[in-house]
């Protein structure tokens, strides 16, 4: 089975869902503000732990789509998220576009942006880097992992089951 059709069953497994926390930084400022939360990254990471180390989360989601600012945070203790949600049996994903701009010519309207750079992008995070920076990669349970994460393959140099048969 090709790696795209694995993850769409490991996805589908168990009638799991998936959760969206790919909301941009202006609009989780815009919730923050409305309840007196101060708009700062911090502040945008502490609410993403929140979420990612609710307990039993991974009995209910099999999927997360992250954004760019979250798939490179970790938690307090320094533990990437990706290792976490990875950990929990849940594939990690990121959002693919850059946020919606407005159309030109077209007032009113959107128009989503971000896929030009998408490749460059996903290798980045593929390879660990933050700000610019070498950081470690998460490491995680191969069995879990291997096979399922769309971070591991085919941009990170990780081989499928389907490669290493070829």
């Amino acid at each position: 089975m090709n790696h795209l059709a694995e993850t769409a069953r490991l996805m589908l497994a168990d009638h799991k869902g998936l959760l969206a926390m790919d909301e941009s930084n202006g609009t989780c400022n815009r919730r923050f503000a409305s309840a007196a939360i101060p708009q700062t990254e911090e502040a945008r990471r502490r609410y993403r732990e929140l979420i990612i180390t609710t307990p039993g989360l991974g009995k209910c989601i099999s999927g997360v789509i992250l954004y760019d600012e979250t798939i490179r945070q970790a938690r307090a203790d320094g533990i990437p998220f990706v290792k976490i949600i990875a950990g929990l049996g849940i594939i990690p994903g990121i959002k693919v576009d850059t946020d919606a701009k407005d159309l030109a010519g077209h007032a009113g309207e959107k128009i989503t942006e971000g896929l030009d750079g998408l490749r460059e992008r996903l290798r980045q995070v593929a390879r660990g880097n933050r700000r610019g920076r070498r950081t470690p990669k998460p490491r995680v349970h191969r069995r879990q992992c291997a096979r399922a994460c769309p971070l591991r393959h085919p941009l990170s140099g990780g081989r499928s089951r389907s490669d290493r048969r070829a």
